[in-house]
């Protein structure tokens, strides 16, 4: 053990990285059987999960979509409201 923490490259090489990964697997499995979750279920619905979010996140774009040309509608109504006022007030006033 003394020869692991001289060289800690080689140690965790040889000897701790393949305890962490066994540890880690049986502390994983014995968390799994606590909680009595159906793995299958799980999975389904983690899927279904995701499915809605995608969805979400569609909707979400498209409402962004409509709210910028929102703004755009707007502002050419702005735009177009001051040119037609601008043409009453002055009607000899040409655009080029």
């Amino acid at each position: 053990m003394n020869e692991y923490l001289l060289e800690p490259l080689k140690g965790y090489e040889t000897y701790f990285k393949d305890t962490h990964d066994s540890n880690l697997k049986e502390y994983f499995n014995s968390l799994l059987e606590k909680s009595q979750v159906n793995e299958e279920q799980n999975r389904q619905t983690a899927a279904e999960y995701r499915k809605a979010l995608a969805d979400a996140q569609a909707v979400a774009k498209k409402i962004k979509k409509y709210k910028a040309l929102r703004v755009l509608l707007i502002v050419c109504a702005v735009i177009g409201g001051i040119l037609c006022l601008g043409a009453i007030i002055n009607p000899f006033l040409i655009i080029a």
